[in-house]
C-alpha cells in the first residue's frame, strides 16, 4: 500500500511540475548575444587621414577603415539612448597588432575604462570581442593607443551588442558666463600664473591624471614626474623614472 501511495504521488508530483515547464515563458541564456545597435547611432573623431573618415568605423564594411596620424587618437559613438551593452567588437586592418582602450558612459561627461587589449597578437579577421556584463552606457570611446605596423591609428569596424532600456541620452551642458573674473576659472588662472610652486604641482597632478586616463588609474604610481628649470638649450623639461626627457 506504501509503495502505490508513493508511486501515485510521484506521479501528481510529475504531472505538476510539467504542467508548469509546459506553460512557463523561455528565458534567455545570458551569453546569447544581444543586438548590433546600428540605427540612430553617430560616430566623431577629432581628425582623420585623407580618405579614411570616422563613419567608416561603422559602415559595416570591414574592408574601409578610420584612420587618424599618431597613437592615442580615439573615436567616439552615441548610441542615442540608454542601452544595457553586452559585447563589444573590435577590428583593426589586418597588419600587426593593436592596443586600445574602451571607455563608456552614462552621461556624456564621465567614462570609465571598461575594456582593454593590451597584449601583442595580432588582428584577426573575426575581430576581438570584450565582454561589457550588460553595462548600461549611452557613449563608447576606443582610444587606439598602439599599432606595430606604422604611426597610425585605425580601426576598420565597431560592433556593439545590447538592448535598449530608454530614450535617455546626454544633453550637452551649455556653458554661460557673464563674467569671467566671477568664476572659478579666473581665481584658478591667476594662481597658476602668479603661483610658481603652484603650477608645478598642478602641472605634475595633470601628467599623473592623464596616465590614470589613458592606461588607468592602477599605474599611476608607476611614474614619477618633475619639473626642471630651464637650460642653456632649451624649454623645462619634465620626465619620469626610467624614461626620456619629454620638452613641454
Amino acid at each position: 500500500m506504501k509503495n502505490v501511495k508513493k508511486i501515485v504521488s510521484r506521479a501528481v508530483a510529475l504531472t505538476i511540475v510539467t504542467s508548469l515547464i509546459g506553460n512557463a515563458p523561455l528565458i534567455a541564456k545570458a551569453d546569447i548575444k544581444k543586438g548590433n545597435i546600428k540605427e540612430g547611432v553617430t560616430v566623431t573623431a577629432k581628425s582623420n587621414t585623407n580618405g579614411h573618415d570616422v563613419n567608416l568605423a561603422m559602415d559595416g564594411d570591414k574592408s574601409t577603415y578610420w584612420e587618424s596620424s599618431n597613437h592615442y587618437r580615439w573615436i567616439e559613438i552615441d548610441l542615442n539612448g540608454t542601452y544595457s551593452l553586452s559585447e563589444v567588437k573590435i577590428f583593426n586592418k589586418l597588419e600587426g597588432y593593436y592596443n586600445y582602450n574602451i571607455y563608456a558612459s552614462s552621461d556624456g561627461e564621465n567614462f570609465i575604462k571598461v575594456a582593454e587589449k593590451s597584449d601583442s597578437s595580432p588582428a584577426k579577421a573575426e575581430g576581438n570581442s570584450h565582454n561589457l556584463g550588460d553595462m548600461s552606457a549611452s557613449k563608447i570611446r576606443v582610444d587606439v593607443t598602439f599599432s606595430s605596423a606604422s604611426n597610425n591609428s585605425n580601426i576598420a569596424e565597431v560592433e556593439i551588442y545590447g538592448e535598449k532600456v530608454s530614450n535617455k541620452k546626454p544633453v550637452d551642458k551649455p556653458i554661460s558666463v557673464t563674467d569671467f573674473n566671477d568664476t572659478k576659472w579666473s581665481e584658478e588662472y591667476n594662481n597658476f600664473a602668479n603661483d610658481k610652486a603652484y603650477a608645478n604641482e598642478k602641472t605634475i597632478k595633470e601628467m599623473s591624471n592623464m596616465v590614470g586616463r589613458v592606461i588607468g588609474d592602477e599605474y599611476k604610481d608607476k611614474f614619477k614626474f618633475e619639473v626642471r628649470k630651464a637650460t642653456s638649450t632649451g624649454p623645462s623639461r619634465a620626465r619620469t623614472d626610467g624614461a626620456s626627457a619629454r620638452t613641454f
